[in-house]
């Protein structure tokens, strides 16, 4: 019954789709689109957001009460780091 329910949702979505102008169609796919983007880019962040804080936790790091400067340095020397390593394999 659910599925029905959500066939019917979908026919209803399409069928106000095809009534638009293609004006309003464009519109709407930006939107769609701008939507899609923005919940990628949220979903990245959350999984950057975690990945920092279990290497924070692995490396003895209090991730919690990090201030953002904290956050700049270790940054800062992580990327020297690996430019460093990067440099040594050339």
């Amino acid at each position: 019954m659910a599925m029905l329910k959500k066939a019917s949702n979908l026919v209803q979505v399409l069928t106000m789709i095809d009534s638009l102008s293609q004006e309003e169609k464009v519109i709407l796919k930006n939107q769609l689109e701008k939507t899609i983007w923005e919940r990628e880019f949220e979903d990245l962040t959350s999984w950057g957001e975690k990945h920092f804080e279990k290497w924070c936790k692995t490396r003895g790091i209090d991730y919690k009460n990090l201030e953002e400067e904290d956050v700049d340095r270790i940054v800062a020397e992580a990327v020297e780091k690996n430019r460093s390593r990067a440099s040594t394999n050339v």
